[in-house]
């Protein structure tokens, strides 16, 4: 059975531990935006390659059925392939990714306004015309600058994974001060 000076032991180990995973993550993407990107870039790149391999070797191994087996390997060879271009281009990526996340917020800011515009009886009208406006701009400037928009967004992230991670561990000694350890 745990007791409360247990869970406090392991809790302070973890917050510390991951504050400083956090900081060091926050510090990459702060200060070295670009080699993050980049690889972000390769992580994805990555991860299509094995997905790919996944599907292949997975649905030729069940063999449920000719057709499971065919759309299996034609999934695989397609995740395969996407890896590769991928891995040739991972900012290319990274910009990809940073279009997608422009495209929600511009849709997703614009149907606000429009709701907000079409029901008088919205909650904070104003406020939510505001944010759909403020939600609309932000992904424009993605859509038409991805590869900057996504340097800035890894800085900006950085940032609040910073004060995150330092909050976290002067958290975690504050539970160790607790302990009385």
């Amino acid at each position: 059975m745990t007791t409360t000076s247990d869970f406090d032991s392991m809790l302070w180990r973890a917050l510390l531990v991951g504050g400083i995973i956090t900081t060091a993550i926050g510090a990459v993407l702060t200060f070295w935006p670009d080699i993050a990107i980049s690889l972000i870039g390769w992580l994805v790149a990555i991860q299509f390659v094995v997905l790919g391999l996944v599907f292949m070797v997975g649905r030729t191994i069940t063999g449920e059925g000719a057709g499971s087996v065919i759309l299996g390997i034609i999934l695989g060879a397609i995740g395969i392939w996407v890896g590769v271009i991928a891995f040739r281009n991972p900012t290319g990526v990274v910009a990809i990714l940073t279009f997608i996340i422009g495209a929600g917020w511009f849709i997703g800011g614009a149907v606000e306004i429009f709701d907000a515009v079409a029901d008088g009886d919205t909650p904070a009208r104003g406020w939510v015309i505001v944010l759909g406006i403020i939600s609309a701009l932000a992904g424009l400037v993605l859509l038409f600058y991805p590869v900057e928009s996504a340097a800035t967004l890894a800085v900006l992230t950085g940032v609040v994974m910073l004060i995150i991670g330092i909050a976290r561990i002067v958290q975690a000694f504050q539970v160790k001060g607790r302990l009385g350890a």
